[in-house]
């Protein structure tokens, strides 16, 4: 009937359920053990990927899985509690693993290596390290706005020697051309007209993505 408690309530059995669900995805097609880690490691970074809190927890918690791969989990653990508390410096060599991993899908390993990219750029000041991570990252990433975002969050908040806005705006374009409604997008180009000065025209943007949100 809509009552929100209903909706919350709902929510929760699912995020109870998560555990369970995930124990049977990984370890129910049987194999080696190497192809279940495997599973297990796809499932680790669809949900890192995604920004699936629950199911980061989850994968990481399910007591079958604890029980099957024991310590190979503990670093992933650790992640999990750095990420949910935005302590990102901390959770870089996971990324940077995930990043490494031949056998993800290319988009999700692109998207590790803009990870990787920001926590070198914004807390290591390793710039020219974050601006080939960017590129990698844009070439996984080819036809995805977000493969841009790295390159565009360089040349707008990067050393100064590098810092150039028209480029940063081109880039945000392009993004936006390759997908308009891509809010994060959307956000980003409102972040560089900020930079530029252009205070009206980002505040639009800034309320066109309030209203699509």
């Amino acid at each position: 009937g809509g009552d929100p408690k209903n909706l919350q309530l709902l929510r929760q059995a699912f995020t109870d359920a998560l555990p369970e669900y995930f124990a049977d995805r990984v370890l129910g097609p049987g194999g080696s053990a190497g192809e279940v880690l495997k599973r297990w490691t796809a499932a680790f970074s669809e949900a890192s990927f995604h920004w699936r809190l629950p199911a980061l927890q989850a994968v990481c918690t399910a007591p079958g899985l604890v029980q099957q791969f024991g310590k190979k989990l503990e670093p992933y653990r650790a992640f999990t509690a750095c990420f949910l508390d935005r302590r990102w410096v901390e959770t870089r060599a996971v990324f940077w693993e995930l990043a490494s991993d031949k056998n993800l899908p290319e988009a999700q390993r692109g998207y590790h290596h803009y990870v990787c990219g920001q926590i070198d750029q914004y807390f290591h000041y390793e710039y020219a390290r974050a601006k080939s991570l960017f590129e990698k990252a844009r070439e996984m990433q080819a036809g995805k706005a977000l493969g841009l975002h790295g390159l565009i969050e360089f040349y707008m908040k990067g050393p100064e020697l590098e810092k150039d806005l028209d480029k940063a705006l081109a880039l945000a374009e392009e993004a936006l051309a390759l997908e308009p409604e891509h809010t994060p997008s959307i956000v980003q180009k409102a972040d560089v007209l900020v930079e530029k000065g252009a205070l009206v025209e980002a505040e639009n943007l800034y309320r066109l993505v309030n209203r699509k949100r």
